[in-house]
């Protein structure tokens, strides 16, 4: 993947969640402004990373973010959409060692599902992830909160939690990043 690309689509990715903030006059005309180019740069790219293609990780990264804003504006269903469209691309990945992106698309549909009052589906959510990523501190949290929002106990997810976290030193309150 050359630097042009992976620079382009770093800014696509990482440049609209500024403007996102709830509020802001520009949450709303935020998708138009990057539709387009992140779009672009995940259905053209001929690159590659390991055995998967630049398009697909595009594609989970346009997702991805197309939730954030959509998140930022209110619109929830379309939030998620785009969410389970990001972690159906993810599925259809190659395995690869390294993987070729260091987080899931799922700990952003499962925080989005908390968000909007769907508990028992963001369990689901993580519980998925967690067969694939065993003692990830970022679905075991999530699942630690999908679990308490449904009154059931937490109690071994959070020791479980506690022991995958317990060097890191960055203190998380979501399962997405």
């Amino acid at each position: 993947m050359s630097l042009t690309t992976r620079c382009r689509a770093a800014a696509v990715f990482a440049g609209p969640p500024v403007f996102m903030l709830p509020g802001t006059a520009t949450t709303t005309s935020m998708p138009n402004c990057f539709s387009s180019a992140r779009y672009t740069v995940a259905n053209t790219s001929t690159a590659a990373f390991g055995t998967n293609s630049a398009k697909k990780l595009f594609g989970i990264l346009a997702g991805i973010l197309e939730g954030e804003i959509a998140l930022g504006g209110g619109d929830h269903p379309a939030a998620l959409a785009a969410f389970e469209k990001a972690v159906s691309i993810e599925d259809s990945l190659v395995w690869d060692e390294p993987e070729p992106l260091p987080f899931s698309a799922r700990h952003w549909l499962g925080a989005g599902l908390l968000e909007t009052g769907r508990a028992a589906d963001a369990e689901a959510v993580y519980r998925a992830d967690l067969k694939k990523h065993p003692h990830n501190g970022w679905s075991l949290l999530g699942l630690a909160q999908s679990l308490e929002a449904q009154k059931k106990p937490t109690r071994d997810v959070g020791e479980e939690f506690d022991r995958s976290w317990t060097r890191s030193d960055t203190w998380i309150r979501s399962s997405r990043f």
